[in-house]
């Protein structure tokens, strides 16, 4: 079982990092570079919010790289022994705290920029279970369900300092699409400039 989640965990992780590659391209197709790298603004309304979704996958970028640094502190996979054992490490707490902390902000940023991006497509977006179905249709999300229990998770590991509850969010926070790919983060070049 544990080694079911550590490999579970680890190919999360893994397409984590394709997913921020993907995000890396779209950011290239959306805004021209002038001839030293810098996007060129234009004063319109659309460059306007095209410029303001960039910077929402740079927030994203940066989320995920201080996810990734903060999940590094701990040795993965925990087990509901692990944390019954511990439950008074304060210092495996605080980094608990802030994975959880860190996620919370990296579901925020990727619906916030989900969201954005359907508004620039014509998509419906009036609802965010509108959002996160189109995202789904579209092989974004594995699952609206998914994205749900994770939200749910990390809002009781918010609460709840349960065993039974932070063992629930661990699992979901592993099986979760946005982070995938965290192992691998650190070596784009992107991530590296914010550190």
């Amino acid at each position: 079982m544990i080694l079911d989640i550590e490999i579970t965990f680890k190919e999360k992780l893994y397409e984590c990092h394709k997913d921020i590659e993907k995000i890396m391209v779209s950011k290239s197709h959306l805004f021209p570079l002038d001839a030293i790298g810098n996007i060129m603004v234009n004063q319109s309304i659309l460059n306007a919010e095209k410029l303001h979704l960039a910077e929402l996958l740079e927030a994203i970028q940066r989320c995920v790289y201080f996810l990734d640094a903060s999940s590094r502190k701990l040795t993965w996979p925990l087990t509901k022994e692990q944390l019954e054992a511990q439950k008074k490490d304060v210092a495996l707490f605080e980094a608990l705290a802030a994975i959880n902390e860190r996620f919370a902000k990296l579901q925020d940023a990727l619906g916030a920029a989900m969201r954005h991006a359907c508004i620039l497509a014509g998509e419906p977006n009036d609802s965010f279970l509108k959002v996160l179905g189109f995202y789904e249709k579209a092989g974004v999300l594995e699952s609206v369900a998914l994205w749900q229990l994770c939200r749910t998770a990390r809002n009781l590991a918010a609460h709840d300092y349960e065993i039974e509850s932070l063992k629930v969010y661990l699992l979901a926070l592993q099986a979760h699409p946005s982070f995938r790919g965290l192992t691998r983060l650190s070596s784009l070049p992107e991530v590296k400039k914010l550190a």
